[in-house]
């Protein structure tokens, strides 16, 4: 399972939020966690900008689809969120073109 938390996400409503459920946690609240996991970790400067990364490039590498991982982050539009992780699919661009390229071959 690549070590995607599903337990963040077990028993969330469709609109709650990752950190606070239906509200979200407030950036003092945000803040003072980060800094008492980086007690007990080294979080190697972390910040909740590159958690949310982490936690979206997880999830895609999962198989989350882009337009439920544009829901997650909270994107206006999937095309936004395929700008920003667009890097991630050139794995599944060259898998596609063997795929395709192996069944035009077959076919002639």
């Amino acid at each position: 399972m690549n070590g995607f938390p599903f337990e963040l996400i077990d028993g969330m409503e469709a609109d709650d939020f990752v950190l606070g459920g239906a509200e979200p946690w407030t950036e003092t609240k945000e803040r003072r966690a980060l800094q008492r996991i980086g007690r007990t970790i080294d979080l190697h400067g972390a910040t909740p900008h590159v958690l949310r990364h982490t936690y979206a490039t997880l999830a895609m590498s999962e198989g989350v689809d882009m337009k439920t991982v544009q829901g997650l982050l909270g994107h206006a539009t999937a095309s936004t969120t395929m700008n920003i992780y667009a890097h991630l699919c050139q794995d599944k661009i060259l898998e596609a073109a063997k795929t395709l390229n192996g069944m035009y071959s077959t076919a002639m």
